[in-house]
């Protein structure tokens, strides 16, 4: 997320050990306790600390980019229109309402 601009770090970016100073080692040990339990993205369960989690993530997104590039193809045979990430946010429907409305309207 920081490459993507998601999350900005304030202040920069400290070593451990001014870590553990500043907040003391007690909250570093808690705070790597809790962040190992963190799993990657819905569909992508990786742990955050698995060596191979840049490349499961990679595949991960490679193939649903495969997988919308089909259902896209799918959509356009069938006559329906494909909408954008933000026609579809700016809808203020839930994904099953309008799943169900496109379907009855097509």
């Amino acid at each position: 997320e920081l490459e993507r601009g998601d999350y900005k770090v304030l202040g920069g970016v400290r070593s451990d050990e001014q870590e553990a100073a500043a907040i003391g080692q007690k909250a570093v040990d808690k705070a790597r306790a809790q962040l190992s339990n963190v799993k990657g993205p819905h569909g992508c369960p990786v742990q955050l600390n698995d060596p191979a989690a840049e490349k499961k993530l990679l595949e991960e997104e490679t193939w649903r980019a495969e997988r919308l590039q089909k259902v896209e193809q799918r959509a356009k045979s069938l006559g329906l229109r494909v909408e954008s990430t933000d026609e579809i946010e700016a809808s203020n429907e839930s994904a099953d309402i309008r799943l169900q409305r496109r379907v009855a309207d097509a």
